[in-house]
């Protein structure tokens, strides 16, 4: 039983939805994933990157390190994808973003389902300042552990928003 059902949206028909889904795609596609190797990897690209090659070399996936020393001040998530990303194509910067970029369609998506479902106004306009904002622009392109953590936390959100507002067994 649903004890939050006000819908202050206007109806959108499923050909306008499409359309709007199609818009968001392409500018998600523009934002994450065109020319990804165009910028030089930065000191935070370069420390995940180092990690995950360390990682792959010593077989240690519980406890990073990074020049032979634990780094443990991030959460290995990240850097498990990096090693991911490393062991199927070694030294390849643009993939690595590519997998960032893959968080920030995450992030993209988790604020799209708040915006329709948890604060009930039109998705479209949040989700496009979003995808504008330089820093989740820079985060997306980068591979560095800040768009996983940013992505997570807003489903994470998006859950417990989810969870508080219905009765029942959340599915």
């Amino acid at each position: 039983m649903k004890t939050a059902n006000l819908h202050r949206t206007p109806h959108i028909t499923p050909h306008e939805n499409w359309v709007r889904l199609s818009l968001l795609a392409i500018v998600t596609f523009f934002t994450f994933f065109v020319n990804n190797g165009v910028l030089v990897p930065d000191i935070m690209e370069s420390r995940n990157l180092i990690t995950a090659r360390e990682m792959l070399e010593t077989d240690e996936y519980l406890a990073p390190t990074m020049n032979g020393e634990l780094r443990l001040a991030k959460p290995p998530l990240p850097t498990w994808v990096a090693a991911a990303v490393e062991y199927v194509s070694p030294d390849n910067v643009p993939w690595q973003r590519a997998a960032a970029g893959c968080a920030g369609v995450v992030l993209t998506i988790f604020l799209y389902l708040i915006a329709r479902n948890i604060v009930r106004i039109d998705p479209l306009w949040p989700t496009l300042i979003l995808l504008t904002c330089y820093n989740v622009v820079l985060m997306g392109r980068t591979a560095s552990w800040d768009i996983y953590c940013h992505a997570f936390m807003l489903g994470g959100i998006y859950f417990l928003a989810k969870a508080l507002m219905y009765d029942g067994r959340q599915t």
